[in-house]
Order: structure tokens, then sequence, then C-alpha cells
């Protein structure tokens, strides 16, 4: 069982400059620290009632395209799984859209599926109510990265707003 996941977020940088931090930056953009060609290793968090849960995760990075054609836009294509027994958590899918919204303005979508770990019994689990943890855990990345390619777009483009 796979379960889909999309978050978006206008951010207030023209297209290039976002498109840039992302393709130039991968690593840098998904936080962390890098840990060979194409990959990271990043703090996940998620909230349980009043408290948060958090651990590691290796995020591959597999690569950036721009293509050509009727829609304008770009992504960056990445992967992740949890740095320490990878078989007790989800493993990620996931790819980051950038598309302009306007010339000053641009769209960030995060489009992640995810594969609950143990089969059967995980997709139980996640059914049964761990599919808001991971829901969390990925919205607050989604968050880092917009924040992080904010910053960076505004640094390359003049003063900008953030997420």
């Amino acid at each position: 069982m796979k379960r889909d996941v999309q978050f978006v977020r206008a951010l207030d940088a023209p297209y290039e400059a976002v498109r840039d931090a992302l393709r130039d930056h991968p690593q840098r953009m998904l936080g962390g620290r890098p840990v060979g060609e194409g990959r990271v290793t990043t703090r996940v968090t998620a909230a349980v009632g009043n408290a948060e849960v958090s651990g590691e995760a290796n995020i591959d990075i597999v690569g950036f395209d721009e293509p050509q054609g009727i829609a304008a836009g770009s992504y960056l294509l990445f992967r992740g799984d949890a740095t320490r027994r990878p078989d007790l958590f989800p493993h990620l899918e996931a790819r980051l859209d950038v598309v302009p919204i306007d010339e000053e303005r641009t769209a960030l979508f995060l489009v992640a599926t995810y594969k609950p770990p143990l089969g059967v019994v995980g997709g139980t689990a996640d059914a049964l109510g761990l599919y808001h943890l991971a829901d969390d855990a990925l919205n607050r990345l989604f968050a880092q990265v917009c924040e992080r390619v904010a910053a960076e777009a505004s640094g390359a483009a003049g003063p900008a707003g953030g997420v």
C-alpha cells in the first residue's frame, strides 16, 4: 500500500531564481549535511500530541529536469529513507515542482508517495492514524525547503518575501 501526499506554497520570488536554487544547490535546499554526491542527511520531525518525535533521514537526489513543452516549470526528484533501521520506517519517493505564477511569484509543490514499512501490518498502522505522523513530517520538511529556497532566491534576485 502506498500513500500520496501533496503540499503547495507560493514564494515571493521569480521562477528563475527558485529554479536555479533547486537546480544548482539541491543538497543545501533539502537541508542537513551532505554525505556524498547527491545525498544529504537531514532531521525529520513530527508532532505526537504535545510532543515531537524526530529522526534522521537520508535523502538521495535523483535529478532535476526542466522539460520543454506546453507547461512551464521544472522539478527536482528525490527519495528518502530513515538513516537507522529503514526497514521500520516509510520509504519516500518525491518531486518538488516549480511553477511560475507571475513575474515575481512562484509556486512550489511537493508531490510525494510513501510506502509504509512492514507490509500489511505497517499499512494497517498507517491507515489507523500513523499517516498523520508522515503527513506532519513531510509538511515540516517542505516548509523548511521553502524557507531555504526563498532565502536563496531572494539573495539571487534581490529582496523577496518568504513562504
